[in-house]
């Protein structure tokens, strides 16, 4: 059964995400990269930092680190869309359609 630590540390987590969402959308990609990391200080094993940080990665150009975090991601948390789903896009050349948070 889950305790206090657990849920503070997931609604942290949950919390860092969308403000992380909230800069990527506004393409402040360093603001964005720099809570996801603090995102995987506060649960390493969940996969939607990992996801934003391939989404900074792509936009920067940097697609090959982009693959790399979409892998890491869904080898932590298979069941995980967006990242399937950035993964598959990313895979395309030129990657086709939009990124999905």
């Amino acid at each position: 059964m889950p305790d206090a630590t657990d849920s503070n540390a997931n609604g942290a987590y949950d919390a860092l995400i969308d403000d992380a969402r909230v800069e990527l959308r506004a393409h402040r990609l360093g603001p964005a990269e720099a809570i996801a990391r603090e995102a995987l200080s506060v649960r390493p094993e969940r996969a939607a930092a990992y996801n934003i940080l391939a989404l900074v990665r792509e936009l920067q150009g940097r697609h090959p680190e982009a693959m790399d975090f979409l892998r890491a991601g869904i080898a932590l948390e298979p069941t995980y869309g967006p990242a399937q789903r950035n993964l598959v896009r990313l895979g395309t050349y030129p990657p086709q359609g939009d990124w999905e948070l």
